[in-house]
């Protein structure tokens, strides 16, 4: 699930201020507090005094959760939450933790009410393109039934006319089979006369020529019916939701064209030449699920692997790729907001962080941020 970031968040219930060791989490507190410290791998256990003196004694360095020495560190960022950062960016000079706890005192603002607003915002945002993705998503569904019901309606009508097909040509065989029994007849008499011969070989020709436009007009229903028949086996997710864009062209031009023509294939193209194109890769259902799309097999780079794509869905209100990289050599990422990927589940829980921040804001300051929205 997509959302307008990604870093987990601790309750608000467990936040408080002034932990009496740096770098820890609030709820672990009681571990970093006796005398003796027992590493939280069970490799060893210290005297206290080796908390945070910048030297790993654990195995797990988890005696130094405040000093670039350890592996993780959590900032505070009261009301956020909290959360962890690598403890390569501690005491770097640079504020990574909103609250500047990750740097000594005084060198970072503490700009969490700053980032609190933000947030805020954001997941108004979000919510708001939820809302109008669900309601597309709505009329994809709808557009999708449409398109099943007319495909099952002009499946029947070609079986039926398959139906009709294969009886005509029978019976032209059947009519051709008499007429060359009585050519054999004619040729075989005595008395039999050229102009005879060729009167039922004239009949054979215009029967065979029935024939031949009956069993073309039947190959043809049959092609028709084989492709109406893979393309209602196409898995296109709950209720079809995806089967309206089958058909569609997504497209961005950046420094290159691409395309992607869902559950079919992708290219890459020219931004100026609309002749040439090189293909990502065919859509792969079994590398393939709700949220993500993978084209395999594409053209072969030189002195590389085949070109492939990796398609991440997200909810939006209307279809389009937003983001198109060359994750590594041929091997391509994009990002396409779509209302197909839409679901309550996302506006729930958009809804419940949008009341703990808005809670945490109010709590923090004593202030109504409903006044400004």
């Amino acid at each position: 699930m997509h959302l307008s970031f990604y870093v987990v968040f601790i309750t608000l219930a467990c936040v408080v201020t002034g932990t009496i060791v740096r770098g820890i989490e609030p709820k672990h507190e009681d571990l970093y507090s006796q005398d003796e410290f027992h590493c939280l791998d069970g490799s060893g256990s210290f005297s206290r005094s080796v908390i945070n003196n910048g030297y790993c004694s654990c195995n797990d360095c988890s005696d130094e959760p405040g000093t670039s020495a350890g592996i993780q560190f959590f900032c505070e960022e009261y009301p956020l939450g909290g959360r962890y950062i690598h403890s390569m960016f501690v005491d770097d000079g640079i504020c990574d933790c909103c609250d500047g706890s990750d740097e000594a005192l005084g060198v970072c603002p503490n700009t969490c009410n700053v980032e609190l607003r933000t947030r805020l915002s954001d997941i108004q945002e979000r919510i708001s393109d939820v809302r109008k993705g669900l309601i597309a998503k709505e009329d994809l569904l709808l557009r999708a039934q449409a398109i099943k019901t007319t495909k099952e309606k002009e499946l029947l009508e070609k079986q039926t006319r398959k139906a009709i097909a294969q009886k005509a040509v029978e019976a032209l065989n059947s009519e051709k089979e008499e007429l060359e029994a009585e050519r054999k007849l004619v040729t075989e008499e005595e008395e039999g006369k050229e102009e005879d011969i060729q009167r039922v070989q004239d009949k054979i020709d215009s029967v065979e020529k029935y024939v031949s436009n009956e069993e073309s007009e039947l190959e043809r229903i049959k092609n028709e019916i084989a492709e109406i028949t893979t393309f209602l086996n196409i898995d296109f997710g709950v209720e079809n939701v995806f089967m309206p864009l089958y058909d569609t062209e997504i497209s961005t031009t950046t420094q290159y064209k691409y395309v992607i023509n869902p559950f079919r294939e992708a290219f890459q193209k020219e931004k100026h030449n609309n002749h040439g194109s090189t293909s990502l890769g065919k859509f792969s259902a079994d590398q393939s699920d709700a949220t993500t799309w993978s084209f395999i097999n594409g053209q072969k780079c030189w002195g590389g692997p085949d070109r492939s794509l990796r398609v991440s869905l997200i909810c939006g209100t209307h279809t389009e790729i937003v983001m198109a990289d060359e994750e590594s050599m041929c091997v391509y990422v994009m990002d396409v907001k779509t209302p197909a990927v839409c679901s309550t589940e996302q506006l729930s829980e958009l809804e419940a962080q949008l009341g703990f921040y808005r809670e945490a804001y109010e709590k923090n300051l004593n202030y109504d941020y409903a006044e400004d929205l």
